[in-house]
């Protein structure tokens, strides 16, 4: 039998013919990490919608905020291969749970826009409770064809989400006021139906701020070990993250010192001593870096023996939150 990386060709005695290297594939078995479905830590319910009503609708929105869009529809295609847009006249939003069990929920506010307009309904108010959601528009996008449109837009362009009335698809505007150009792409919105979460308000014990900084140095001081789990633990002095390699032959630990470097809030006296200390999977909380560069600081929310919240917000168009269940031994 040749060598497996040979590029010599053997011939048979017998046959005469070319004798190949036998490859045998090994299919590696994924270890499985224990988690509750994220949705069960919220009270919740799953609408199943009949869309038709897209040819009639119309809107009109701009934003200057081009490089934080651009981050953010980026980064989402790193974990989700479409989500559906509910655009209304108070916000543009979306919440998708993806196939490893994580939770993104998205909401931009209509007045932090430049330009906001649903149905002809141009949103002039101020304050967001008083804005009532009388029209409902629902917008696939396909992220992974979006983040390749998303490459080409630069910081100082100007985005507009539009869509005339009578008309079957949407258009995406990059205009540049300065270099006096500007690129349309159409998109064919090819929704039907919608299987539409919609989850209670959950109250939390502990709310974390923290810079970014110290996020992302912690989470690159880990993965030289590769590690499938993350320790995390919060307490009234510091936020302890822990890991091992997989062999256990390494650990490494970083700690984060509330006094020096964030603050913490915490609702309940039972909560100061040991607020969290829980595991979970360090890819997941490693996907938070993709989305660090949209702000200075994050917000932890959490309760003891549940999911952790990395709230982030959308340079000043509002906010993303990123939902972790722990794992379960």
């Amino acid at each position: 039998m040749p060598p497996k990386n040979s590029t010599k060709i053997f011939i048979c005695p017998e046959c005469e013919k070319e004798i190949k290297p036998n490859t045998k594939f090994v299919k590696q078995e994924k270890s499985i990490i224990k988690e509750k479905e994220i949705l069960s830590y919220f009270e919740h319910e799953i609408n199943k919608i009949n869309y038709e009503d897209f040819i009639k609708s119309s809107f009109n929105i701009k934003s200057v905020q081009s490089g934080a869009l651009k981050i953010l529809f980026q980064s989402l295609s790193k974990y989700l291969d479409e989500i559906i847009l509910k655009i209304t006249e108070k916000q543009i939003s979306f919440l998708k749970v993806s196939e490893d069990n994580v939770m993104f929920h998205l909401k931009l506010k209509s007045e932090l826009f430049e330009h906001y307009q649903v149905n002809e309904n141009k949103s002039v108010c101020n304050d967001l409770e008083e804005i009532k959601e009388t029209e409902i528009i629902y917008l696939k996008v396909d992220l992974k064809g979006m983040k390749k449109i998303a490459n080409k837009i630069n910081n100082d362009d100007t985005l507009c989400f539009r869509k005339e009335k009578d008309c079957d698809f949407w258009e995406l505007k990059f205009k540049n006021y300065e270099e006096k150009t500007c690129s349309t792409y159409k998109f064919k919105n090819n929704v039907d139906i919608i299987d539409e979460i919609k989850i209670n308000r959950k109250s939390f014990k502990c709310n974390l701020s923290i810079l970014y900084y110290f996020i992302d140095e912690t989470i690159k001081k880990m993965d030289v070990l590769l590690p499938k789990n993350l320790n995390i633990e919060i307490n009234e002095q510091y936020l302890d993250f822990s890991a091992e390699n997989n062999e256990k032959t390494i650990g490494c630990e970083n700690k984060i010192f509330f006094s020096e470097n964030c603050s913490i809030n915490s609702s309940e006296e039972e909560y100061k001593t040991e607020i969290i200390n829980g595991k979970y999977s360090f890819n997941k909380i490693k996907s938070i870096q993709s989305f660090l560069n949209l702000c200075n600081c994050i917000d932890i929310f959490t309760n003891q023996d549940d999911i952790i919240v990395f709230f982030i917000s959308v340079a000043s168009l509002g906010e993303l939150k990123i939902c972790i269940a722990p794992i379960i031994d």
